[in-house]
């Protein structure tokens, strides 16, 4: 029973129409959007001292040229200002829309915004002092104690030493 008969023709037609109305995608896919998205996104300053995170869920849509239209964040924390950033940031994206049958159609979407506080900078290592002191005694007398004349050395020749004392603070 090799013939095609009138109800396989209509299943064919059928799988070839399943995307009756082609999609519109982001140029260069989602990895694009999402470096898009990280790139513009700028965490507000509220949500930061307040110290408010989550993710917003923004629908929008978008008309027969690709551009969105309109946009509601419907989901995520309220205070903050981080839903109106993701509605700023999602109409700044710009989609390539095929274009088949001349159809002028509006599409609807959604984008999911991850808002997570960037992590605090490590403090630096507390800085440690070191402190090196040294006395310099002259050199002209012998570890025996008697003078460079080689006699004893008197009371007199030790109040006529000069002794040098040094001080360095190294911090590091």
């Amino acid at each position: 029973m090799g013939l095609i008969g009138p109800n396989s023709i209509c299943k064919i037609q059928m799988a070839k129409s399943k995307n009756f109305i082609p999609k519109p995608v982001y140029p260069g896919g989602s990895k694009a959007m999402n470096a898009f998205v990280k790139k513009h996104l700028k965490y507000p300053e509220s949500a930061k001292k307040a110290k408010i995170e989550g993710t917003v869920r923004v629908n929008y849509s978008l008309d027969q040229s690709g551009r969105v239209i309109k946009v509601k964040a419907v989901e995520g924390p309220k205070e903050g200002g981080l839903r109106e950033e993701a509605e700023r940031v999602v109409k700044m994206l710009k989609f390539d829309v095929p274009k088949e049958r001349k159809m002028r159609v509006q599409y609807h979407q959604h984008l999911d915004v991850n808002f997570k506080l960037p992590k605090p900078k490590p403090k630096s290592k507390v800085k440690s002092t070191t402190k090196i002191s040294y006395t310099i005694k002259p050199a002209s007398k012998t570890d025996t104690g008697l003078a460079p004349s080689g006699r004893k050395e008197s009371q007199n020749d030790r109040s006529n030493d000069s002794t040098s004392t040094y001080s360095y603070i190294i911090n590091w």
